[in-house]
C-alpha cells in the first residue's frame, strides 16, 4: 500500500478498497458494487484504519461530521476509547 491515497474523486473508493483488502467489512452483507454508507466508512476507519485511511477522512468529511461520529462511537463502543481518542487528536488538530 502507498503511504497515502491520492486526493481526487477516487479517494473514497481507494479507502474502501483498502479496507476490503484488510477484510474489515467481513461481518456486513455487502453486495458487489454496493455503496458503503458514510457512517459505516467513518466507523471502520476511525476504529480500525491506519494513518493513510485516517488522513483520507480529512478530505472526505468535515471536521464537524468527524467529531460528531467520534462522539457517537465513544458512547456506543467505550472499549475503543484509545483508538477513537487517537483518531480525534490526529484528525481534528489545528491545521
Amino acid at each position: 500500500m502507498n503511504d497515502s491515497f491520492p486526493v481526487d474523486d477516487n479517494l473514497r473508493q481507494s479507502i474502501i478498497t483498502e479496507l476490503k483488502r484488510k477484510k474489515l467489512f467481513w461481518s456486513y452483507d455487502l453486495k458487489p458494487g454496493e455503496d458503503i454508507p458514510d457512517s459505516l466508512l467513518l466507523e471502520t476507519v476511525l476504529i480500525y484504519g491506519d494513518l493513510p485511511e485516517l488522513e483520507g477522512l480529512k478530505y472526505l468529511f468535515s471536521d464537524s461530521k468527524i467529531e460528531s461520529e467520534i462522539s457517537y462511537l465513544l458512547n456506543l463502543y467505550p472499549q475503543f476509547k484509545k483508538e477513537l481518542t487517537f483518531a480525534k487528536h490526529f484528525l481534528l488538530q489545528k491545521r
